[in-house]
This record gives C-alpha cells, structure tokens and sequence, in this order.
C-alpha cells in the first residue's frame, strides 16, 4: 500500500492539529469613554501614547478620535469646546518678515 498513511501516521499528525479559537469581537466604546480621552490627551504635558495605554487602547484609535474631535463629528463636553475653537484670519499680529522689515 503506497502512499497511504499508517495509523501510526495519522495519529502523529492528528497530535500536531492546532485548534484555534474565534477572534475576540471588536471592542466598542462609548462616545463619553471617547470624549473622556480626549480631554485627557490634550491636557497639558500629556502624551497621548501614555493616555491611551492607561486606557488599554491602541494609540491610533486615541489620535484617531482626536481628529474627529476636531472635526465635530465627537461630541465633546461643554468645559472642553473653547479648546476647538476655529482660528479667525487676520486676529493674530502679522509677524512676518516683510512685515518686520517695513514697520
């Protein structure tokens, strides 16, 4: 009998069969969990690495909910709107070079 596999064969390759288990789900996180990291990444000195860490989430997701901060699509509380407000040209002093060299 060539090329069958002995019952001696098959249990060896039977002792080496991995099983592996289904993929954890996805975590979700609710919009408050969100808008409570982001407050705490932008406090000052914070590192937003270090913030998400503590938290027991990716880095990316952290920056990630950053930027929909910043887009207002994260609701963010009322204490934490004035440090997303829009920048309003021509507020600012003109500290330019040509600026400087003519005044």
């Amino acid at each position: 009998m060539t090329g069958s596999a002995s019952l001696q064969d098959v249990e060896e390759i039977a002792g080496r069969i991995d099983v592996f288990a289904r993929r954890p789900r996805r975590r979700t996180h609710d919009a408050d969990f969100k808008a409570r990291l982001v407050a705490e990444s932008h406090r000052p000195g914070a590192v937003v690495s270090d913030v998400a860490r503590r938290a027991g989430v990716h880095p990316q997701l952290l920056f990630g909910w950053r930027r929909e901060a910043r887009a207002g699509r994260l609701a963010l509380p009322e204490e934490l709107l004035p440090m997303f407000a829009e920048a309003v040209p021509g507020d600012a002093e003109d500290h330019s070079a040509e600026a400087v060299r003519s005044g």
